[in-house]
Parts: C-alpha cells; structure tokens; sequence
C-alpha cells in the first residue's frame, strides 16, 4: 500500500535491477569509443513514448524483462562497464554487468484514458539519435519476435597511428576536466520549451520566405534560419554568426550497430553584416548549403589529447539537431506506434540547441509535414526569444500560455 507521503512525490515505490543479454559474450572483449563518441560523452538524449490504453493494459514488466534478454544479445556492448586503458582513455569492457533496469511509480507514467508512457536515457557516448532510435525500436521488434534476424554488435578496435591536427574544430568545446563524472558543467541556469508548427504555418512561412521561387529550402531549413534570426534579435543583431547543424548521415554508417555518424557542421555568416538584418532566403540557403563538415577535425582534436580530454558539442555554438530522419515514431509495441515521443538532451552548452522533429504521421519525405520544435536556450534570454518566434510568425499565441 502506498503511504499518502509517497502519492505527493512525483516518484514513488522505485524498484532496482539489472537486465543483461541472455547470452555469455566472453572474456577480455573490449569495445573502444571512436573519437567523435568521446567528444560526446557529455551529452545525453533523453526519449519519452506516450501511448494509449491499448498498448498499457497489455504490456508488463516481465515482458519487458523477457524481451530485454534478447535485445541484449544483439547490443551487449551497452550492458558493460566504462574502464580506462593505462593511459586514461575511456573504453567498455563487455562483461555483461547489465543495463539499469528501473521500476517505478510515477504520477504521469499512466494516465486516465488508461495510456501509458515510458522513457530511454541513452548515454550520446554509446551513438547519435539514429543509433538511440535503433536501439528501442528493436527492442519493438523482440516484443514481437524473440528471434531477431539483425546484425550482432561489432565491439570497436582502437585505431592506431591516426593523423594529428593543429586546427582546432568551431562545432566543439574543451573543458575542464570533469573526471568520471561525465556531466557538462553550465556557467548559466538553462531553460526548456516546446512547440507545435503546424502544416499551414509551414506552408505560410514558406510563402514569406521564398515567395514564389522553386528553389526554396526544406522546412528544417527555413525553421531554423528563422530561429537564428530570432535569437540575434535577443542578443543585439549580430550575433550568432557562427552556428551548427547537425544531421544524420546514412552514407557514414559503419557495420556495427551503434555509434556517432552524423554530420556535424559549421556554417557561418558575414560577420560584417547584422544577422537580424540579413535576408532569411540567405540563412536558409546558408544552412542548407554552406556547411563545412567537422568531423574529421573533431576526431583528430579528440586524438589529439588522447582521448582523455572533456568536449562537448551541443551548445558549444547555437546548434540545429535535424531529427527528421531517425525513425522517430517506428517504434511499435503490441502493434500500435506511440501516440507522441519526445525528444531532449541533457548537458547543453550555453549556447543552446535546437532539435526539429516531425509530427506524429508526418512523413518525412513530404516537405509539407508538421514539425516539433524544442528549444533548450539560457533562462534569461527565453522570455524575449518567445515574443521575437510569435513576432515571427512560429509561436502562435497559445503557445505562450
């Protein structure tokens, strides 16, 4: 029975445990972190799936625990256990310790219409959103099908003799270090909001953007030079003028399973020029074309220092997360997809980040779809950043209440 106590926190009657694979992976496997999984290691995504009753009266938890054997198998590298090398560089030792398994009762896990939601904490270390994504939407598929027909994890050598540069990448920041207690330090307090922007507004700020020319750029684009301008606006005109994109990008996949793939890009205007008086046809075009990938000279800046240096990239400058191409809303349990899912991160630079998603049954090969915004700015800019996005035409009037 739950004590009156417990009913007013927000979570309650909290159960630990650990789930590993259902199968010995062996002795002395090592998986070692490519070096632009290390300048991530700060950050976290965090995923939320809502879905209706359905799918909750029928899911439970030794289901879920079955189900997770089997996954596991496949991804036994997230089952190990961080350790250094001798010269301090962070690897996984795949010794199946086992994933956090945590059962809990919160007051918005189930809802009244007898819907439910559950959450994934992914570690930015283990791979991008594309492999976060993979990861739960197989886990759909174990739910399913205990046998999967999908590639084993491919434990990762360490590259040796790699190409050292003197140039140091814009899109990434070095800290102090942090030590093994991964968690981006913030110099401000940072604040969270979402919003919805609908096909029509869509279709209206195209129209104001581009008028009538057929060479207008996708939404992400255009969503995200009005953001920039925006955020200009709020700072003094001038600044940002450096940004980052960041995309998912499929030619870069490797032949494991997980790991950090995207494209990470920094894109720059005329310094000369006021942001806020510059064309949006410009920014846009800017974002979509002008971006210079960093990878490589992140990889060889992590190289550089070893591997044991602190980085991080999210919010290092402004940055655009395009999430429009990782399987968002595949995920299917008892075969229903989510209702909704939400997108975060945790250990935003001060800069912030922006991430653009599609809405539930959008398609992501119709440039017309709905998108999800959600913006993870500094508190004392947020207040002003809102009027300039209604301004602007993104925040509707709701969206402020």
């Amino acid at each position: 029975m739950v004590s009156p106590q417990e009913e007013e926190s927000l979570v309650y009657d909290v159960k630990l445990s650990s789930v590993g694979p259902g199968r010995i992976t062996g002795s002395d496997v090592f998986h070692n972190p490519s070096g632009l999984d290390l300048a991530m290691k700060l950050h976290y995504i965090k995923i939320i799936y809502f879905f209706e009753s359905e799918v909750a009266k029928n899911l439970n938890i030794m289901k879920i625990k079955e189900s997770s054997f089997y996954l596991f198998n496949h991804y036994f590298i997230t089952c190990g256990r961080f350790r250094r090398s001798e010269y301090g560089r962070p690897l996984i030792k795949c010794n199946d310790c086992g994933a956090r398994f945590i059962e809990a009762k919160c007051k918005i896990t189930h809802f009244k219409c007898g819907g439910a939601s559950f959450g994934l904490s992914w570690a930015h270390i283990l791979g991008g959103p594309l492999s976060a994504s993979d990861f739960i939407n197989t886990w759909g598929q174990t739910m399913v099908n205990l046998c999967l027909d999908k590639s084993i994890n491919v434990p990762r050598a360490l590259k040796l003799n790699q190409t050292i540069s003197d140039k140091h990448p814009i899109c990434v920041k070095k800290v102090d270090s942090v030590g093994d207690h991964w968690i981006l330090p913030n110099n401000i307090k940072m604040d969270t909001f979402s919003f919805l922007v609908s096909n029509p507004q869509i279709n209206y700020l195209q129209e104001n953007i581009w008028g009538q020319n057929d060479n207008r750029t996708p939404p992400f684009e255009s969503i995200c030079a009005i953001i920039w301008q925006c955020l200009a606006q709020v700072k003094g005109g001038f600044k940002p003028n450096i940004v980052t994109v960041c995309k998912t990008d499929p030619h870069r996949m490797r032949n494991d399973i997980i790991g950090n793939n995207q494209m990470i890009k920094k894109v720059e205007a005329d310094s000369k020029y006021s942001i806020v008086n510059t064309d949006l046809r410009i920014l846009a075009s800017l974002l979509a074309n002008q971006g210079i990938d960093e990878v490589s000279e992140i990889e060889k800046a992590i190289e550089k220092e070893e591997g044991i240096a602190d980085f991080f990239v999210y919010g290092a400058n402004l940055t655009f997360v395009d999430l429009q191409e990782i399987n968002v809303y595949d995920l299917q349990l008892m075969g229903h997809k989510p209702r909704f899912v939400y997108y975060t991160l945790q250990g935003v630079g001060d800069e912030g980040v922006v991430l653009v998603m599609p809405c539930n049954n959008g398609s992501t090969n119709n440039c017309n779809d709905g998108k999800f915004v959600t913006i993870i700015l500094a508190e004392d800019q947020m207040v002003k950043f809102k009027i300039e996005l209604k301004i602007n035409g993104l925040l509707l009037e709701s969206d402020l209440e």
